[in-house]
């Protein structure tokens, strides 16, 4: 017979870290405002980011991953999209097969591995991380897409000498890639692209790679 998984605040009672009226109020304020059970019982006071991970680690067997001492792969982050991520606050570190390991600060949360299982159609093999580290990652690793993304259209557009405000049409829409491009929408960015494509000036592999390098420059 299965045995049935502990719940966070049952694990955080079992060891005496809150008690019985410190979850009562946590759960209150998760029911009206919303929001993790983890996250809010941290911003109520209630425990310490630090010492609720060391519980899970203990009750979980699950040991604490340093996300700022691992670079994740590509491979991994394209299995999950940005808004699940930010969503979940939860960050894919490696993709062997068809299992994705998937950081998160509280790896009880079936929910959110039943969801992300369903979103991907891989399994979801949770890992323990701090809340802190995942949120800081997600920024660094899905965040600096956009902004190395519109960096590199506009090295492009200049290495090409486009003039310092070019206008090229689309769908009977004016496109203005401006000086710098730093206001533009990704969408706009990625008709940009195309339109250099079309025209012989980079391949999409060559795009690819050009933006990959600049990833890894400001990791």
């Amino acid at each position: 017979m299965e045995t049935k998984r502990k719940k966070l605040g049952e694990i955080l009672i079992e060891e005496k870290v809150i008690d019985e009226m410190q979850l009562k109020a946590a759960l209150g304020h998760q029911q009206q405002w919303g929001g993790k059970l983890g996250t809010t019982l941290i911003e109520m006071g209630f425990v310490a980011e630090r010492a609720l991970a060391d519980v899970l680690e203990k009750q979980l067997g699950l040991k604490m991953i340093d996300l700022s001492s691992i670079d994740v792969p590509e491979s991994a982050l394209k299995k999950l999209p940005a808004s699940v991520a930010k969503k979940h606050n939860v960050l894919p570190i490696e993709i062997r097969g068809q299992t994705l390991t998937l950081a998160m600060s509280d790896p009880t949360d079936l929910n959110v591995v039943d969801e992300i299982q369903f979103t991907t159609g891989v399994t979801i093999r949770p890992a323990l991380a701090l809340e802190s580290q995942i949120r800081k990652a997600i920024r660094h690793y899905y965040d600096a897409e956009v902004i190395d993304f519109r960096g590199g259209i506009m090295d492009i557009a200049r290495s090409v000498d486009l003039p310092a405000d070019p206008v090229f049409i689309q769908g009977g829409t004016e496109i203005h890639a401006g000086p710098s491009g730093t206001d533009w929408p990704v969408a706009e960015f990625e008709i940009l692209v195309q339109l250099l494509i079309d025209r012989g000036v980079i391949t999409r592999q060559e795009w690819e790679e050009r933006a990959s390098r600049v990833r890894r420059r400001t990791s």
